[in-house]
């Protein structure tokens, strides 16, 4: 969806993603408020699809300067084995891509988040709102049930119950009984709004440094996972 204003044209998938957007510019805020608050709140209206626990890159091109990257792309933790293949922590998935896909799954699987430590880390250097305005969209969204996406609908339909049916929050969230959810049905994910006010708080600190990152690293180690506080 594109949205219009005085200040800036914003394109999404979700129109939610947009309004947040706008909403920034209409309390004065450069494109780089605009941006980083949009990608937050699709953390939340494009959920799996923009995930704070993923990648993510921004390019931010100043009048008269060359452009630039900063790039938020997940890490590797260090790696000593590899769980049998078929465990909860390390399972092959197969995806009906094109002529189809196989994907490993797990906890074993999950690398070092970097998409918010990138969004934070390009507030620093060009925003001019305060952090906590720029976070507030999403937490509003994260607060309320919203409905489900028509890209987020048709990823559930594709990876639903191979990547997400085995995590009971995820469960929780995405799924009516057995059946994943459709385009426009409502879903919320439990903590999330908790998640976004310590952040809005504490910064992407406290998402690798505070609870929120023992509580990662706890739940990745006791299903023979490999991030650790000193990969985060």
């Amino acid at each position: 969806m594109i949205q219009t204003g005085y200040r800036a044209a914003i394109a999404a998938d979700s129109h939610m993603t947009a309004q947040a957007g706008m909403r920034i510019a209409e309390v004065g805020g450069n494109a780089v408020d605009i941006g980083v608050a949009a990608a937050l709140a699709a953390t939340v209206s494009e959920i799996l699809m923009c995930s704070l626990g993923g990648s993510g890159f921004f390019m931010v091109k100043l009048r008269g300067k060359d452009p630039e990257l900063i790039e938020g792309a997940d890490m590797n933790p260090a790696i000593d084995h590899l769980p049998a293949t078929g465990s909860d922590a390390w399972h092959q998935v197969h995806l009906p891509y094109g002529d189809g896909v196989d994907v490993m799954a797990g906890h074993a699987s999950i690398a070092v988040p970097g998409v918010l430590a990138a969004a934070e880390a390009t507030w620093k250097r060009h925003g001019s709102l305060p952090w906590k305005e720029i976070v507030a969209p999403a937490i509003e969204l994260a607060g309320r049930k919203i409905p489900v996406s028509p890209m987020l609908g048709g990823w559930l339909a594709t990876a639903g119950r191979p990547l997400f049916w085995r995590n009971q929050v995820s469960r929780n969230a995405f799924f009516d009984g057995s059946r994943p959810l459709d385009t426009g049905e409502p879903f919320q994910v439990d903590g999330l709004r908790q998640t976004l006010e310590a952040i809005a708080d504490q910064g992407a600190d406290a998402f690798y440094r505070g609870d929120i990152g023992q509580r990662l690293v706890d739940d990745v180690r006791d299903h023979g996972g490999f991030v650790t506080l000193e990969a985060l």
